[in-house]
């Protein structure tokens, strides 16, 4: 059990349910939750990224891969989820996959692909509790053209 856990059940009066904020953390779920076995593992990632974390300002936590189907998207997804669990602060999941991005998140107003090209959206956001989920979008956009 991660040592921010610990702390963070230690101070709640009759513990923290950490299990349940996780399941009822926001409506959109774009995956199954993990395996019981494999929430430990996230628990460690999403302390090995707060461990790293200096300062007061956000940080951009890039996950890749290099090949579909691998999982990046999943990890990514539940580390997002536990950061905003264990933070209590927002957390924004950016689906940032010109290739493939995930089809539930289709046809929200505001998307990364419309960000990129008009920052100022970002204050049109719809959230809901921690976790923002920001789709990649289907606006059409030269990746290349943003490169400049």
């Amino acid at each position: 059990m991660s040592k921010i856990l610990d702390a963070m059940r230690k101070e709640s009066p009759g513990g923290v349910d950490f299990s349940f904020q996780l399941e009822t953390l926001g409506d959109q779920n774009l995956f199954p939750p993990p395996p019981q076995e494999l929430v430990p593992e996230f628990e460690q990632l999403a302390n090995a990224l707060l461990s790293r974390h200096e300062g007061t300002t956000g940080h951009i936590i890039t996950f890749a891969s290099t090949t579909s189907g691998e999982g990046s998207s999943f990890v990514s997804f539940n580390a997002a989820r536990h950061l905003a669990t264990m933070l209590n602060r927002k957390v924004a999941w950016v689906d940032a996959n010109f290739g493939s991005p995930q089809s539930e998140l289709a046809g929200e107003n505001v998307s990364f692909r419309n960000l990129l090209q008009n920052p100022a959206l970002f204050s049109q956001l719809k959230t809901a509790g921690n976790l923002v989920l920001v789709p990649n979008g289907d606006t059409p956009i030269k990746a290349t053209d943003l490169l400049n």
